[in-house]
């Protein structure tokens, strides 16, 4: 029994042959996606310029009003997300899914 085992995996499989190519195909996806994320990380620098300036206004505002103005609070909010999602699809590999670009969720 064991020999026919260790034979069996010599011989070529079709099945085996089917795997090994999805495994390539899988492999080249993964080391291409921080690629694919590459116009993501162009819109996030500025993003996350205008997400400083929207910080500073919600100091000064938190400080005048003593409340979080609601729209910096959702930018800020949408960039930090937008990152998360590029993050996880680029680096993390926790999705196959492409990023929408929008800053809703």
């Amino acid at each position: 029994m064991l020999l026919l085992r260790t034979i069996g995996c010599l011989l070529p499989n079709h099945e085996d042959s089917d795997r090994a190519s999805y495994r390539t195909r899988v492999r080249r996806g993964r080391n291409l996606k921080w690629f694919l994320a590459i116009p993501h990380y162009v819109v996030l620098i500025f993003l996350w310029l205008a997400a400083i300036f929207v910080g500073i206004f919600a100091r000064f505002a938190i400080l005048f009003t003593g409340r979080f103005p609601r729209g910096a609070f959702e930018f800020i909010e949408g960039v930090l997300r937008w990152e998360d999602r590029v993050v996880a699809y680029a680096f993390v590999l926790a999705t196959d899914e492409y990023p929408p670009f929008p800053l809703s969720p």
